[in-house]
């Protein structure tokens, strides 16, 4: 049921991902500005200008970039999930540490963490879709992989309205791949939940 298409492993697999799963959303794909015939380096310089310019200007943005700030004062080792976070420097006011995250994510090939995937997934939800980040590890049973994905997709959708949903596999935070299920990147929600109850047996 699951194809997990891989991607380029270069710092920019998260939006490389991304790039895939939009062209199955019209809307998506016009709102990030993204173009069919610019070739893929294009189309991720334009997804990083979006979340560069979304930690200059979107509250929303601006909101979980704060509180990490706050919290790696507390809790220094979460550079290692957030490393653009080396960047910051505690005696520059807010508006500094903004604007020099910004620039490092649109000019650099930066991993994406969270940070990221949350700007670009308040997008999709404006849009009425959700984008699933299911985990995966190498010491995981991968006979029980998608048993597992399952049941984390299902939580997911319980908890949300969204009509429409994409998935997004993050590896040990290092690789993201996402999935087409039944050959579809674009799932409508009902009949998804429906069918992995018969299989999840819920």
């Amino acid at each position: 049921m699951f194809n997990i298409i891989n991607v380029k492993g270069d710092g920019n697999c998260f939006y490389r991902c991304i790039i895939g799963i939009s062209r199955e959303y019209t809307e998506i794909y016009n709102y990030f500005q993204l173009k069919q015939n610019n070739t893929c380096n294009e189309n991720i310089k334009i997804l990083r200008n979006f979340v560069a310019n979304s930690i200059i200007n979107d509250d929303f943005s601006q909101k979980i970039l704060k509180n990490l700030f706050e919290l790696y004062k507390d809790v220094p080792f979460i550079i290692e999930n957030y490393s653009f976070l080396k960047y910051f420097e505690d005696d520059k006011d807010i508006e500094y540490n903004y604007n020099k995250i910004s620039e490092v994510i649109k000019n650099s090939n930066i991993m994406a963490s969270s940070l990221e995937v949350d700007i670009i997934n308040h997008i999709f939800e404006k849009n009425n879709i959700k984008l699933c980040v299911v985990s995966y590890s190498d010491n995981y049973d991968k006979n029980k992989l998608p048993l597992k994905w399952f049941k984390e997709i299902l939580t997911i959708l319980k908890n949300s309205t969204y009509e429409n949903f994409s998935i997004l596999i993050n590896y040990d935070n290092v690789h993201y791949k996402y999935c087409k299920f039944m050959d579809k990147i674009k799932i409508n929600r009902n009949e998804f939940i429906n069918l992995i109850k018969i299989y999840t047996l819920e």
